[in-house]
Parts: structure tokens; sequence; C-alpha cells
């Protein structure tokens, strides 16, 4: 969602598409900022969302704009007509930080204190499975799914791959900062139904396993050679060369979307 104001008419864009506007030319200014309420504390939303990205500009954004900007961290946080910006990293307690530097710290509920109107803090870290995958010989699948702990500051993620392990050749390939069902795909069958996530592409690790069918269940720990932010999104998807495969010969799991 997106609310913006030239100085002359007052705009709300939901998902990038204008949803209504009306002039505005003798605003009403307070001293001070409340999201999801009037200054007063007499009036609040109420409403059950989940908010992971918050932005305030000092200028009005023109619908280009908003429509460039829709996804999360497309916004630089040196971005000079910044003035706060909130990632929400802090996963507990009354204080949002602003990340543009600025020091405009947001504060949760009413009062410093615990209080009805406090939000509910959501662990928004984990990993998600999407897409259906490319079938190898006998219509045999690979998958994978993630073990272990996923959040910031990790060293390591541990995954376990299944249904490939007889093949040719195995990759594990990353795509690095990506969303969950928002990957870029590329077809690998005529008909289109076969599509692999690759944009852009990082390959972790590399393993060869004999030339089988596909069979069996393997665990692969991926280093993380840096310390990741939360927040950080990448996908994963576990691909191997079938040899008993005509053609490409490929068979691909489904993507699993990560948020550390």
């Amino acid at each position: 969602m997106a609310a913006s104001y030239d100085g002359a008419v007052q705009r709300i864009y939901v998902d990038g598409v204008l949803q209504g506007q009306m002039s505005n030319t003798t605003p009403t200014w307070y001293t001070g900022l409340a999201l999801g309420g009037d200054l007063s504390g007499r009036s609040y939303l109420g409403a059950q969302f989940e908010i992971c990205e918050v932005r305030l500009w000092n200028r009005g954004l023109s619908a280009a704009e908003v429509q460039a900007h829709l996804s999360e961290r497309s916004v630089a946080t040196t971005d000079p007509d910044l003035i706060a910006m909130y990632f929400f990293y802090e996963g507990s307690g009354q204080v949002v930080h602003d990340v543009t530097g600025h020091g405009w710290d947001l504060r949760l509920g009413t009062s410093t204190g615990v209080d009805a109107a406090d939000p509910t803090w959501v662990a928004a870290h984990g990993a998600t499975p999407f897409g259906s995958g490319c079938s190898g010989s006998g219509s045999c699948t690979p998958w994978i799914s993630a073990t272990g702990p996923i959040h910031a500051g990790v060293s390591s993620l541990n995954v376990l791959l299944g249904n490939a392990l007889g093949a040719s050749a195995a990759v594990l390939i990353i795509g690095i900062d990506e969303s969950p069902n928002v990957a870029l795909p590329i077809r690998l069958s005529s008909d289109g139904l076969c599509l692999l996530q690759v944009a852009p592409q990082w390959t972790m690790a590399t393993l060869t396993t004999g030339t089988g069918a596909c069979s069996g269940t393997a665990s692969q720990t991926l280093p993380l050679s840096v310390t990741l932010p939360a927040g950080f999104d990448f996908t994963l998807q576990w691909v191997t060369l079938d040899p008993q495969v005509s053609g490409l010969g490929l068979a691909a799991s489904g993507a699993l979307a990560v948020r550390l």
C-alpha cells in the first residue's frame, strides 16, 4: 500500500494500482506522526495484516515510482528523498529502528510500555516450498526440504535432497534475493511446464552421484560465507542431469523460498 500527496492531490495505491484520490490544497499539519491511527489516540485501524517494511518520503511519489518500488528492499537506505525506513528486524520490544541513519525510530503502541494498541511480532523467517518441479526418468521428480534452524546470523543451512541421487550429475542452485512465488523462470520444456528458478543464479554445491535411476535422499550442508541479515531472501532448487531421459535429460525439484 502506498499513500502520496504532491501538495494538491492525495492518492492511495494498492499493489501499484491507483484506488482513489482527492483534492486537498489546504492540508492540516500536525507536529507528530502516527501510523495506523490519529495523533489523539482516539482512532486505530484495528485491521489484521503483516507489515515487513515502511518507507517515509519527503515528497510525493509518482505512479511510476510507486510501481517501480513494490518489492521489498527495492529502495536503497541511502536514498536522499527518504525521511525514514523501517525493516522491522527487531522481533520484539516497543521500538523499530530507522535504517536510513536519520534517527527517526518508531515507537509501537500508545506508550513506552506494553498496552492494548501494541502490534504482535510475527517471525518472518523460514522456508516455503513452491512450484511442482520437473520429472526425470520414470516420472521421478526430485524434491528439497530445509532442516535445522533458519534465521538471521546462521552460518550454514541444512537441506534434505531426494529422488535424484542416482543421476549422473547434480547441482544445487540458489537464486539470490528472490521472494516466494516471484521467481523469474527459464522454460526448459517445449510445453512450458518445466521451470527452473535461476535468476540470478549461484551454484552452491556440485555433486557426482552415479548413473542410475533417481532414488534415495541425502543431507547437504550449505556454508554461508557471510553473515546475512534478517529478511534476506533466496531460493534453492535441486537439479540433476538424468541419462535415462532423452533430449535435455533434466530433472528438477520445485523451488524452496528461504527467508532469514
